[in-house]
Parts: C-alpha cells; sequence; structure tokens
C-alpha cells in the first residue's frame, strides 16, 4: 500500500493510539482531535496534521481529564462543592487558595461549622468569608498556628498540602513516617490508592481538578468502609 494511501485510510487510528498511550482523553484536546481528523480526510499537509496531534498532546499536560470532571460532578452531587450546569464554572484546570481548600475540608467533614471568627491568625480577617473554615480546621487539628500566628489565607495551596488536608479531615493514618512529611503524605496517599502515580514535585501548586479527584475517591473509600462496617455490626454475633 502506498504512503498516500496509508494516511488516508489510517489517519483517524492515530488519535486512538494517542489517547490510548495518554492513558486518559483531556477533554480540553477534543476540539483539536476534531481538527485533526477533518483537516487530514481535507488533505491537509502530513507534517501540519501531525503538528496538530503534538500540540493536543502537549495540551494534555494542562488540560484537565474525564476523572476530573466526574470528580466535580460527584463532589457537588453530595453538597460539598457549588454545582454548576457549565462545565467551564467549576475551574478544574485553575489553581486555588488555601482558603478555598479549607472550605472544601470543612465541607468533607461533615460536620457543623459555626459562623464566627475569633481572629486566631493575624492574616485572616474576622470579616473574611474563609475565617470560619480555617478555625474549624484549627479547632480540630487539622492545621496548626505556626511561630507567627499566620495562615497566608490568599497563598495558592500546592499538592501536598492539599493531600495533607484532605487525608486528615477523613481521619486517614499514615503507611509511613520520616523526616520528609511531604513524601509521607505522598506514599500514604498512594499507597491507599487516592492517587494513581507518585510524584516528588512537592510545592507543584494543585489545580481544582486534581483536588477534586482525590476528595473524591477519599469520600468513597470512607463510604465503603462505613458500610462494611455497618453490615459487620448487623451480622455480628454482638449485633444477636
Amino acid at each position: 500500500m502506498e504512503l498516500n494511501s496509508w494516511w488516508s485510510f489510517k489517519n483517524w487510528k492515530i488519535v486512538f493510539i494517542h489517547s490510548y498511550l495518554s492513558s486518559e482523553i483531556k477533554y480540553s484536546t477534543l476540539v483539536l482531535y476534531f481538527i485533526f481528523y477533518y483537516k487530514t480526510i481535507m488533505n491537509l499537509p502530513k507534517l501540519t496534521a501531525i503538528g496538530l496531534l503534538l500540540v493536543a498532546t502537549i495540551s494534555t499536560t494542562f488540560a484537565y481529564t474525564l476523572k476530573e470532571i466526574e470528580a466535580a460532578q460527584y463532589l457537588a452531587n453530595i453538597n460539598i462543592i457549588q454545582d454548576h450546569e457549565n462545565l467551564e464554572d467549576f475551574q478544574l484546570g485553575s489553581f486555588i487558595t488555601r482558603k478555598e481548600v479549607l472550605k472544601t475540608v470543612g465541607k468533607l467533614s461533615a460536620e457543623k461549622i459555626e459562623d464566627k471568627c475569633d481572629g486566631t491568625f493575624l492574616d485572616v480577617d474576622i470579616n473574611d468569608w474563609g475565617c470560619k473554615y480555617i478555625e474549624f480546621a484549627y479547632s480540630k487539628w487539622i492545621i496548626v498556628k505556626n511561630d507567627t500566628s499566620t495562615f497566608r489565607p490568599e497563598d495558592l495551596i500546592t499538592k501536598t498540602e492539599a493531600v495533607k488536608l484532605i487525608l486528615k479531615v477523613k481521619w486517614v493514618e499514615k503507611t509511613r513516617i520520616t523526616t520528609n512529611w511531604q513524601e509521607d503524605y505522598m506514599i500514604t496517599a498512594f499507597e491507599k490508592w487516592i492517587i494513581e502515580e507518585q510524584y516528588s514535585d512537592f510545592d507543584t501548586h494543585a489545580t481544582r481538578g486534581w483536588i477534586f479527584k482525590i476528595a473524591t475517591e477519599v469520600v468513597k473509600q470512607d463510604r465503603e468502609m462505613k458500610m462494611k462496617n455497618w453490615e459487620f455490626d448487623i451480622y455480628s454475633d454482638e449485633a444477636l
């Protein structure tokens, strides 16, 4: 078969091969796939078409995934985060502040959060909407006060800070304790199937979608464990 015939007949399969190798189809690259497929049929030069595919490949590093979309919708359905009709309003690819994450953490706790602020942290205004969530986390030992009594509420949260907060609010015990607390929490999340792969860029900022995916996995595991305990209580000899 000639090269040109192979290209025109086989080019659509490249999209599926790329999707397989990427392991997850990125939502924002679907448009690029659409362009790549139809433009090659219309005899777009091969190098240009390949360039479009490379752009799609590179963009998968930054785009949010279908799993992140599902996680956001799951959390919205159980009232952990606000629901949106428009997918873009979830801002899954955006970074998130420390106080915003603590609001999610407070919701994950399923406890009543009092609408008050005592000014525990010097850099958190008592009239700030996030103050009650920050002080709730402090009261539950999810966060602690540093030497300067500051929290940096407007700073963007890192991946490992987010993992730590979500694991602590759901009482997930660490599987290891060393002098490297960031690696400890990362390894714990990996070994408990909360994250899919290990990472070493501990101080990289976390996206909303990435945090939602972790929170969803923790919630599901927590519910599954409670269901198992409930079934054990029903069928155990002590309950008869």
